[in-house]
């Protein structure tokens, strides 16, 4: 009975639920739709109103680029028409066979064809011999003449065409037949054979009359949409009075044009520049007889210009209002979509809530089954884990503790009980753990008997019933640390046999190395002994044989010394050069191969600095060298020869040494650096490789490889 009324009211109650929530959501979805709507209507309008912003700004800059292009370019082009101008003229007076000067002025006055270009020439001395624009000047001397800037422009002129210096010079001085001051721009050529100087000038008035006119010009010649004008007027004032602009150039929509001609518009439009200053570019969205324009407009300072585009935005807002009716019928179509959805959605819900009443229970069935057989694998686990679990509270006494602990403490459960974590394991720092979330210690723990075990302590701390719980795993690892140690005692075991064949071979090298030297010191006896038979023997041949002797055995101790520095292991890591090693290597073993005539040939191409153990490096080499020496005597080998390259590979240092040996049988290529492997039965001991790789792998963190050639085999190193 109590279990029917439960499904009931679950089947009611979430019914009720569903229709409450189903109605909450329809009614933030509805006032959502209607924010979205308005946000979407001004969306559509601010959209439309930047790109038509965007198009006017970008276009009005595009003018203005091209306006200032067309000024730099038109004034160039003027004053490359004065300066050949001026060529032309001295070219001309460089041909004429003449130097009649009545002759030569007639020729001159056929040049004066430009009202803008003023031309002039004078005499080298700066007597005024042409001026076509004022000829009762002519005759006079103006060498130190002034400008009204004290500039002796006249001397300037005759010294620079004098040398050569055809580049343009400025000066101000009044327009001929004008008192208006001007700064002008003048070009001078040399005439030597004639010594005249022949020059003009443009005035900076002509030239900005010429860009000003050509700009207007090219602007008259723009096509505009329908809407769109460009309108261009002269800035009269910058005190924004009256009438402070006059029109020069109207194009595009004729309707906004006449528009734009009324006095308040105009000025709408000339205080955008008293608002915001005269420089860039500024925008406009003007309402005039219900009509909205969007103007960009900027000042054009150096001809005191307005330019400005603009649009007639009755089509945008024609556009926007079509947009906003089709938004309205969308936001209708989907309020009614959407309480349709609701109530099917409500009803829906109902149906799958029947269901889910008898599915909730069937799971509920299931899953405490579930939880009581992982509670049950989870007390395996923690009851029969080869390591030792204990929990324990923040003041780190013990409160629980699996089976595997009492057998590690040798304590009963019971006794583990009454200690703490703390009395158990004295070694670790609890201050610190406390501080962790979770941590690792390797210790030494003693168990009730006094047996000393290395464990591993893993910790994490858990909160359990709002009570902050710690959590200790610890695994047992002494015959793991056992057999660790016994491997370091036999490779110190492998070492120590791998020094001692070093040992023997360093033994044959001192051999090789003082057999010659000795045979040296006997003969020095010998003849010591014929002069004495002799009755040769005085003081100055005595003193000679013994400072001979004393070199040769001097000689003999830096041997001894070199030898006994390469055995010296050297700790800590250096950084060292493999040209170096492999140069002490050599040297150890150059009497050897000598006598067995070995040739070594070694390349140094590039090479890193390498961190690690020199000298061990060196034996490395040396072991190799070693064996191979001990495989041309045995294969009896015809010119043995061993070729040694260093060179940077991958940023790292390779070391190789090829021999002509024959190479190294396949079975034994793949055994070549395990222990006690050798093909030297009769007296190899299979060391010396092995702890090559040790030496280069392990100590310096490098690698070591072999393989065949087609003379014989190589060997590689690379750290």
């Amino acid at each position: 009975m109590k279990e029917t009324g439960l499904k009931r009211l679950l089947l009611f109650s979430s019914t009720i639920v569903i229709i409450i929530i189903t109605s909450i959501v329809s009614y933030f979805l509805i006032v959502i739709e209607n924010r979205n709507f308005e946000q979407e209507t001004k969306r559509i309008e601010k959209e439309l109103l930047d790109n038509k912003k965007r198009y006017l700004e970008n276009r009005l800059k595009m003018i203005i680029k091209e306006i200032n292009f067309d000024r730099t370019f038109i004034k160039k082009f003027e004053l490359d028409k004065v300066d050949s101008y001026v060529n032309a003229i001295s070219k001309t007076l460089n041909t004429v066979e003449t130097k009649n000067l009545k002759v030569i002025k007639k020729i001159l006055n056929g040049y004066n064809t430009n009202n803008d270009i003023k031309p002039f020439v004078f005499f080298g001395d700066g007597t005024l011999f042409w001026n076509p624009n004022n000829p009762k000047t002519e005759g006079k001397n103006y060498f130190d003449f002034e400008d009204i800037n004290g500039f002796k422009y006249v001397k300037d002129m005759i010294i620079r065409a004098k040398s050569n210096n055809h580049t343009s010079r400025h000066h101000i001085w009044y327009l001929p037949n004008s008192s208006v001051l001007s700064n002008s721009t003048a070009f001078v050529k040399y005439v030597p054979r004639l010594n005249l100087v022949v020059g003009a000038y443009i005035s900076k008035e002509s030239i900005e009359t010429t860009i000003k006119n050509t700009i207007l010009e090219k602007l008259s010649k723009y096509k505009f949409d329908k809407d769109s004008f460009l309108y261009v007027d002269y800035f009269k004032s910058y005190n924004m009075s009256d009438n402070v602009s006059k029109s020069l150039l109207h194009l595009g929509d004729k309707e906004s044009l006449i528009s734009l001609e009324d006095k308040t518009l105009k000025k709408q439009i000339t205080d955008i520049f008293l608002t915001n200053g005269f420089n860039g570019i500024y925008s406009k969205n003007i309402e005039y007889k219900d009509t909205h324009y969007l103007i960009y407009t900027s000042l054009l300072n150096q001809y005191k210009w307005i330019i400005g585009i603009g649009e007639n935005l009755k089509e945008l807002y024609k556009t926007k209002e079509l947009k906003k009716q089709i938004s309205e019928q969308n936001l209708n179509s989907k309020i009614s979509n959407l309480i349709f959805l609701s109530i099917i959605t409500a009803i829906f819900f109902f149906i799958i809530s029947i269901f889910l009443v008898k599915k909730i229970e069937k799971i509920l069935i299931n899953h405490q089954k579930r939880a009581d057989i992982e509670s049950n694998k989870y007390q395996a686990l923690y009851q029969y884990s080869n390591d030792s679990f204990l929990l324990a509270n923040e003041s780190y006494k013990i409160i629980d503790a699996n089976p595997k602990s009492t057998t590690l403490s040798n304590l009963s459960k019971e006794e583990l009980l009454s200690e703490s974590l703390k009395n158990l394991f004295p070694q670790i720092d609890f201050e610190k753990v406390q501080t962790q979330k979770s941590g690792y210690y390797r210790t030494v723990f003693k168990d009730a008997l006094e047996n000393k075990k290395t464990v591993e302590f893993t910790f994490v701390w858990l909160d359990m019933e709002n009570e902050k719980i710690i959590f200790a795993s610890i695994r047992d690892i002494t015959e793991r640390i056992n057999l660790l140690n016994e491997k370091r005692e036999q490779e110190q075991i492998l070492i120590q046999q791998s020094k001692m064949a070093a040992m023997g071979e360093m033994i044959g090298n001192i051999a090789h190395q003082w057999r010659q030297p000795l045979s040296q010191i006997s003969g020095l006896f010998m003849d010591i002994a014929s002069a004495y038979s002799y009755k040769e023997l005085d003081d100055k041949y005595l003193h000679t044989v013994i400072n001979e002797a004393n070199d040769i055995i001097e000689y003999m101790s830096h041997t001894i010394d070199d030898f006994r520095n390469f055995f010296n292991p050297n700790k800590p890591k250096e950084n060292f050069l493999a040209s170096k090693a492999l140069e002490n290597a050599i040297k150890i073993i150059k009497s050897s191969f000598d006598f067995q005539g070995i040739n070594i040939q070694k390349t140094v191409k590039s090479e890193n600095p390498i961190y690690g153990y020199p000298n061990e490096y060196s034996q490395v080499i040396l072991n190799i060298l070693s064996n191979a020496k001990d495989i041309f005597v045995e294969r009896n080998i015809k010119n043995p020869q061993i070729i040694i390259e260093i060179n940077k590979a991958e940023n790292k240092t390779c070391l190789t040494i090829s021999d002509n040996a024959g190479g190294i049988e396949q079975k034994s290529l793949e055994r070549i650096f395990e222990p006690y492997f050798t093909t030297k039965y009769d007296y190899g001991t299979g060391i010396g490789l092995y702890m090559s790789k040790i030496i280069i792998e392990k100590n310096i963190g490098g690698t070591i490889s072999v393989s065949n050639s087609e003379l014989g085999a190589t060997f590689t190193i690379c750290i």
